[in-house]
């Protein structure tokens, strides 16, 4: 009989702490870069909103606060922002302080790939650096849809200190250089990094910083500056197989330093590449197979509708030609497969 009380004690205990274990926590992020601000001009701030609980975020359950200093102002949102967030205080006009509310969507349990809050921010007096203050919590007073229906802003909430995030802006007379976008690509193990400018102060360079987390980075390139009118510029980097982060670190003649936003790719080395033409293709023409990166046997087969194999070639690394001849109009199917037994499948349409 004891044991039997025991076991259900156990059983009744483990479930309770498993229930207190089951919430939510909601996490803010802010992020001003790059952190200075031309006078008169406008920058875009990125709020994001994580949940590093066990259970989903239901809409209109959070408030976002912003603060920004005296020397800017929050002027709307950008067009690119996420929608499930709602300005709820101070809908039109600028404002140095703004509420927001998630009031569609729900925030998931690590979800890897938040959309951000963008907020347009405007420089309207020389200074700085000063805070950009944010906090985020649950609404306050009894809600029903919180999560295990915490009826107050302090309850739901595991860990509270990552709730109000700092960052920091300068207003300057004007900018060394403007920077209109960031892009990155991946080519094999290499990344490819495209940036524009609009305007160059003589002496301009550009580190290119590598980060294989996103939150440490280090410097991979140089690119000197070469027109004051603005010009395109790319910088490619060897940075092996998985993701990698970069920034560049825009430096001045007079020491200015500020920094782009951070973009991310994703590149796969030694990637088995198959390309295939001409698609649609007639009769009597030939099927031209580029295959790379592959090794040992590799085999080609055309299949009908059917699931019947009526050609077979034997595929080699480079460029590889098959004839298409007496074949009805109709939907086929060019299946590579190497060694490995992996298998990638082509569509291929034959017309008169």
């Amino acid at each position: 009989m004891k044991k039997l009380l025991f076991a259900m004690f156990f059983v009744q205990f483990t479930i309770s702490m498993v229930n207190a274990q089951a919430t939510a926590d909601p996490n803010l992020d802010l992020n001003m870069v790059p952190p200075l601000v031309a006078l008169n001009t406008n920058s875009v701030m990125e709020a994001t909103v994580n949940n590093f609980g066990s259970r989903d975020i239901v809409a209109n359950s959070l408030i976002v606060q912003i603060s920004v200093g005296l020397n800017a102002e929050m002027i709307g949102l950008d067009p690119t922002s996420s929608t499930d967030w709602t300005l709820i205080s101070n809908p039109s006009g600028a404002s140095n302080t703004w509420r927001l509310q998630n009031t569609s969507g729900i925030i998931t349990q690590f979800d890897p790939f938040p959309v951000p809050i963008k907020i347009i921010v405007r420089g309207v007096a020389l200074g700085g650096p000063s805070n950009i203050l944010g906090n985020i919590a649950y609404r306050v007073g009894l809600n029903p849809l919180l999560p295990l229906s915490a009826p107050s802003a302090s309850q739901g909430n595991i860990d509270p200190t990552n709730d109000n995030p700092i960052t920091s802006l300068t207003v300057v007379s004007v900018l060394a250089v403007s920077l209109t976008e960031v892009t990155s690509t991946a080519s094999d193990c290499s990344a490819k990094i495209t940036w524009s400018t609009v305007r160059e102060d003589a002496g301009s360079t550009f580190d290119v910083e590598y980060s294989p987390d996103g939150a440490r980075f280090v410097k991979v390139g140089t690119v000197a500056g070469r027109s004051a009118t603005g010009s395109k510029y790319d910088f490619s980097y060897s940075q092996g197989n998985g993701k990698g982060f970069y920034r560049l670190k825009i430096g001045s003649a007079t020491g200015e330093v500020t920094y782009s936003k951070v973009v991310n790719v994703t590149t796969k080395c030694n990637e088995k590449k198959v390309f295939i033409y001409p698609n649609p293709i007639q009769n009597l023409q030939d099927l031209h197979v580029n295959i790379t990166n592959f090794a040992g046997a590799v085999n080609g087969n055309l299949i009908n509708a059917a699931g019947q194999i009526i050609l077979t070639k034997k595929l080699v690394n480079g460029a590889n030609l098959v004839k298409i001849e007496n074949l009805a109009e109709g939907i086929y199917t060019f299946k590579v497969t190497d060694e490995a037994k992996e298998v990638q499948n082509f569509k291929i349409v034959v017309v008169k």
